[in-house]
């Protein structure tokens, strides 16, 4: 399974939905089991 997030939020000092995503996506990372991946898109500089 994959599952896709838009990092947008995280660019810069992260605040409110960016500090939230931060700490989720911290977490999933720590939980996927074999074969789940996480995956952040972010815009390039």
């Amino acid at each position: 399974m994959r599952i896709a997030f838009n990092g947008q939020r995280l660019a810069g000092q992260p605040f409110g939905v960016g500090r939230y995503l931060e700490y989720i996506l911290g977490y999933w990372n720590e939980q996927l089991a074999d074969g789940e991946e996480l995956s952040l898109f972010v815009r390039r500089p």
